[in-house]
This record gives structure tokens, C-alpha cells and sequence, in this order.
């Protein structure tokens, strides 16, 4: 898989701790996009499915799931669908943060939706500032969903608790922010 990043222990990606991955290559050029990095396929390294789950089996106990964003994740929809359907075997679920709307999704017969505990779909527009705590813009929904089903629409669940968070994370060799600044 194509990736730009990863973040072994978030809790702004979704709900609970969380490993993030973000995948490279994105042509949507959204303005304001907070993944602009991300947005450029050759921006990422190759990493192997089987490398990205002994990462995460590592951080098994610290985490309750696996979110995806990027750029588009569902631009690598094969690889996609086999590591979310092997994070789901591994007990974990799974989030992914998608441009696409569902029916887009549905439309282009996207395997890995069929392993996707959870989508935050839509593409983000900067000029729709959102009200919940994991959608980047007030026009995208978070969905649960069963068996590449919508089961529930939660996106109303996380306004009451409306709260944007930032993290920063400092390696050795590079600074990482994630979440949604609340400005």
C-alpha cells in the first residue's frame, strides 16, 4: 500500500484510541484540506499489508480500532479491503475517512466498504464548518455500518459532545498533527 503516514495511538481520528494510517494520493484538491500532503501519490512509501498489521497487532492493547484517511483510501480499494477485513479478524473495527459519499461508494462497487465498521463520508468543504467532533464539514455524515450496510447514522451523536481536538505528536525525526482545529 501507498502510505504517507502512520499514528500508532490517536483519539482524534474516531471514536476511542486508535492506530491511524493515512494513505497518498488524493486528485479532490479540496480547499482547505487539512491532509494536503497527503493529496500526492509519490508523498508516501510502499508498505507492506503484512508489515501494517504486525504494527498494529503490536498496539493491539492500547487502541480499539484502525482509522483510515489520506488522501482517498478508497483510491487503493483492493489493498484497502484486504487489511480492513484482517484488522476486523483481528477483533479491532475499522473507520475510514472517505471523500466519496456512500452511494458513490456503493455505485463503484468499492470492495472494502464491505469491511468498514465505520465511514465519515462526503467531501469536505471548508465553507461548511461542522458541529461534530470527527466530520471535517457539516455536509458529511458518520456512518455504522454491517456487512457494507448503513446500520446507523451517527452523525448527530457527536454534536452533543461537539468538541474538536488537535494533537501533536514529536518524534525524533518529524512533528505529526491530526484532528480538526476547533478555529
Amino acid at each position: 500500500m501507498r502510505v504517507f503516514e502512520t499514528i500508532k495511538n490517536t483519539n482524534v481520528n474516531g471514536p476511542g484510541n486508535r492506530y491511524c494510517i493515512w494513505l497518498s494520493g488524493c486528485f479532490r484538491n479540496c480547499k482547505g484540506c487539512f491532509n494536503k500532503d497527503t493529496n500526492l501519490y509519490y508523498n508516501g512509501r510502499d508498505i507492506s499489508i503484512d508489515s501494517l498489521l504486525e504494527d498494529i497487532k503490536n498496539e493491539k492493547e492500547n487502541i480499539e480500532g484502525v482509522s483510515v484517511s489520506g488522501g482517498e483510501p478508497f483510491y487503493q480499494d483492493s489493498e484497502l479491503a484486504l487489511l480492513l477485513e484482517r484488522i476486523l479478524n483481528m477483533g479491532l473495527n475499522t473507520l475510514v475517512f472517505s471523500g466519496y459519499t456512500f452511494s458513490q461508494i456503493k455505485k463503484r462497487s468499492f470492495k472494502a466498504i464491505n469491511y468498514c465498521s465505520y465511514l465519515i463520508e462526503g467531501r469536505f468543504i471548508s465553507a461548511l464548518p461542522s458541529c461534530s467532533t470527527f466530520q471535517g464539514s457539516n455536509n458529511q455524515r458518520f456512518l455504522e455500518l454491517e456487512n457494507g450496510e448503513i446500520k446507523n447514522d451517527l452523525t448527530s451523536v457527536y454534536q452533543d459532545d461537539y468538541n474538536k481536538s488537535l494533537e501533536i505528536i514529536i518524534n525524533s525525526d518529524k512533528i505529526i498533527s491530526t484532528g480538526f482545529m476547533n478555529f
